[in-house]
């Protein structure tokens, strides 16, 4: 049986960049907010988009995530919202698989394909750790 921990690792190695979280409430939905998807923190958010983008304009980009565990893919929106005032973010929306509050997400960029895990509470620790040695 593959260790889908250790291929996680071994694909962040080799990857053109990575992005990984704890879910809250708000990235799945449970706590009633007119917010869809997951947030991206800025910085990763930069290295992950596929589309050149600025502030004051909103850019959508598709995307496919083949999700390691299922081998199925999500045809996605990565958007960048740069129109609010005094903000900005990322969001990845349509990733039509249900989250739980609490899930570990990794998404991984390797030659213009990404690779989504999602790792319970004793998989997360086992990927952070590893990460200190990647």
């Amino acid at each position: 049986m593959i260790d889908i921990v250790a291929k996680a690792l071994e694909c962040v190695v080799n990857s053109d960049g990575y992005f990984y979280k704890y879910l809250t409430p708000n990235d799945v939905g449970s706590n009633g907010s007119h917010q869809s998807g997951i947030y991206v923190r800025m910085d990763d958010g930069k290295k992950l988009f596929p589309k050149s983008f600025k502030k004051g304009e909103n850019v959508h980009a598709d995307i496919k995530i083949l999700w390691y565990d299922s081998k199925l893919t999500s045809l996605c929106n990565f958007i960048y919202y740069g129109k609010a005032f005094g903000t900005e973010e990322f969001r990845i929306t349509r990733l039509n698989r249900k989250f739980t509050t609490g899930d570990f997400l990794l998404l991984v960029l390797t030659n213009d394909e990404y690779i989504g895990f999602v790792f319970d509470e004793q998989q997360s620790k086992k990927f952070l750790t590893g990460m200190t040695s990647v």
